[in-house]
């Protein structure tokens, strides 16, 4: 995507952390946070691990904190970013162009009756603490919903658009699949680790072994062995002691089954952030299984990481969506939408591929976070998909397509099919649910639009 010639993602990115001069690939300041000496190590150590290429990512950051109690409210790690800092900064200078109604509720979107071949919208009625009224919009040259994913196909269909033009509107709700696990490794002398965020695409294989064999057994107490370097010979990546022929404890079942799943689709993007707990928002505590280790791989209860330094770790695995169809905007004539929504157990079958994957993303983080002594378990790591919803990425529900598109609400120029004047940007336009953060994709497409509409209008 260009914007007025440019990359529209760097034009985006500049635009939500307020410098001309940032790029989304480079998003760690220099003289901030920028030991790029450690974080290129960290990069060339995930490499040889895990044989993908992790560059650097920008973290969308949410002003909202889990602890507010403890944390500061503002305090953003260095590249950090946030689609509504450059919206309250026009608040703050009184722009003249922006005017913000606070308090109030769009509840239709109203056509002029006496036009009903050539849809113009003649008001807008708002609901405004218990007082509701209409604001005319005749003068208007365009008209933007943009109440997001579940909010702007409620008000298309109170205000009878699936009725009357769409059969899509409000259907399609979808939320791509998150799947992850967190750490929390307490230091021996108190030292944290510089705040990093890296990413990568993974081709999952298309055979994903899963190993039955008995290669997780323990020494005996006659063993004196403390080496796990040894792989099990049955391919399954699982540690063994390296005197596996005189420990009985170690050895593998003869009979072992060898289980193949199938994980072909799109590639999944991987996250990677270290001590940058903003990355998951409010929703960290209720999204995914926790591990409280010391620098030793020990297990700890999670009371005693309370209160102290810790090092955090979260690794996520998201991957793409098609629309559901089946999920839907109900309209029940209550104040707030109704959710129509069936889950399905996407991507469980490579559960495995991405316990493995993760204990080499550990392995990789091995010498800062437990001194090179050692490692996390791969029998131990646990992994499970975010909640619906949970990281407010739902998309779908008012999708975009080309004018002959019959499924498209929205055209190219996200202008709704049908009407004058009507368009719509936020996520429900998005006609699948990709795997990486939408945001700075939806700060692109708002910033083509407004483009369009200053072009449209001379």
């Amino acid at each position: 995507m260009v914007v007025n010639g440019c990359n529209a993602f760097e034009r985006a990115y500049q635009l939500v952390t307020s410098s001309e001069t940032a790029r989304h690939d480079a998003p760690y300041p220099e003289g901030v946070t920028a030991n790029y000496e450690y974080y290129d190590g960290k990069k060339a150590a995930l490499g040889r691990e895990t044989g993908l290429n992790f560059s650097f990512a920008p973290l969308a950051a949410e002003f909202v904190s889990p602890n507010q109690s403890t944390d500061q409210l503002y305090s953003f790690p260095a590249g950090a970013y946030s689609t509504v800092d450059w919206l309250l900064d026009r608040i703050y200078n009184n722009d003249t162009r922006l005017t913000v109604l606070l308090g109030a509720e769009v509840l239709t979107v109203n056509p002029r009756l006496d036009t009903p071949n050539d849809r113009r919208i003649d008001s807008i009625t708002v609901r405004q603490k218990e007082t509701v009224g209409e604001i005319r919009t005749t003068s208007a040259k365009a008209v933007i919903l943009c109440a997001g994913t579940v909010d702007t196909a409620h008000i298309a269909i109170r205000s009878g658009m699936q009725k009357n033009d769409h059969s899509n509107v409000g259907k399609g709700l979808t939320d791509h699949s998150i799947w992850g696990t967190r750490f929390k490794i307490v230091p021996d002398q108190g030292e944290s680790l510089s705040p990093l965020k890296l990413q990568a695409w993974w081709d999952l294989p298309s055979a994903s072994p899963s190993c039955s064999c008995a290669c997780e057994g323990t020494c005996d107490e006659s063993c004196r062995c403390t080496r796990t370097e040894h792989r099990c010979d049955c391919g399954c990546g699982r540690p063994r002691c390296c005197c596996l022929n005189s420990c009985q404890g170690m050895q593998p079942r003869k009979n072992r089954q060898m289980e193949e799943v199938r994980c072909e689709g799109d590639p999944v993007l991987i996250n990677i952030c270290v001590n940058a707990n903003t990355f998951l928002g409010h929703s960290l505590e209720r999204m995914f299984p926790l591990q409280c280790l010391n620098q030793r791989g020990q297990s700890l209860p999670q009371e005693r990481t309370e209160n102290t330094r810790t090092n955090t770790v979260n690794v996520t695995f998201e991957f793409a969506s098609k629309l559901e169809d089946k999920n839907r905007v109900l309209n029940k004539g209550q104040p707030a939408p109704v959710l129509d929504i069936s889950e399905s157990d996407e991507n469980s079958g490579c559960y495995e591929a991405m316990k493995h994957m993760t204990r080499n993303i550990m392995k990789a983080l091995q010498p800062e976070l437990f001194n090179g002594r050692s490692s996390v378990d791969e029998r131990r790591i646990r992994l499970s998909r975010a909640e619906f919803g949970a990281v407010a990425h739902e998309v779908g529900t008012m999708r975009m397509g080309t004018q002959d598109d019959a499924a498209a609400v929205v055209d190219e120029n996200l202008k709704v099919k049908d009407w004058k004047g009507l368009y719509v940007c936020d996520l429900s336009v998005f006609p699948a649910s990709p795997a990486a953060n939408p945001s700075l994709t939806l700060v692109a497409l708002a910033m083509r639009l407004a483009n369009y509409l200053v072009e449209k209008s001379g």
